[in-house]
């Protein structure tokens, strides 16, 4: 499936991340995987579609952080 592997690919690219986003998984992008996945049912949605938004909402800083203050732009 499409999503285990584009979840455990952001969970390593999380893991390698020097920057201190080492933790952003965890603390952030599954929390943010959950609630997504409560409000794709909740709103009838695509949750596989969701879901992988989710994780990948946050991508851009992971790879490059410098893209932090404009993430919303460069993970667009």
């Amino acid at each position: 499936m499409v999503t285990k592997r584009i979840r455990a690919y952001v969970e390593e690219e999380c893991r390698k991340a020097t920057s201190g986003l080492d933790m952003l998984f965890e603390e952030h992008i599954l929390v943010v995987a959950n609630y997504a996945e409560l409000l794709a049912e909740r709103f009838n949605a695509d949750k596989e579609v969701v879901e992988l938004a989710a994780y990948l909402h946050d991508f851009s800083v992971i790879v490059d952080p410098e893209t932090a203050n404009e993430h919303h732009i460069a993970g667009a």
